[in-house]
């Protein structure tokens, strides 16, 4: 449901666009409604810009695929890398979605085997 608030943050796409989150104020006070942010987090023209350019590469695939069509790569790719920043993520390849979660990451799962970690047995998989 919020991916779909994020992007109707761009209104009327078909006419003409209204911008909702026109300022970096804007987008905080949207952060903010949206339980994602607070009054005193910073709020750039950097941050407007990357809020912006997720907006799309989240409103193009979503577009893509309800036609039956597959994302671009490159929106793909961004997606990608800001769900990364997270523990679950999950990875868009083609037009599929799978989510890698820390316990079954190949890569995490090496990573701990060379630092000597075992996974805890209490911890569901």
């Amino acid at each position: 449901m919020l991916a779909f608030r994020f992007v109707a943050t761009l209104g009327e796409r078909r006419a003409d666009p209204v911008e909702r989150i026109g300022t970096p104020e804007r987008l905080r006070a949207w952060l903010i409604a949206n339980e994602l942010g607070s009054a005193d987090m910073p709020a750039s023209e950097s941050l407007l810009r990357d809020a912006r350019a997720l907006r799309e590469a989240i409103h193009r695939p979503g577009t893509a695929m309800a036609a039956g069509g597959v994302p671009d790569p490159v929106d793909e790719d961004l997606l990608n890398r800001w769900t990364a920043r997270h523990r679950a993520r999950l990875i868009l390849t083609g037009g599929q979605a799978k989510w890698h979660l820390p316990e079954t990451d190949s890569t995490r799962a090496a990573r701990r085997r060379r630092l000597g970690r075992r996974r805890d047995p209490r911890r569901p998989r």
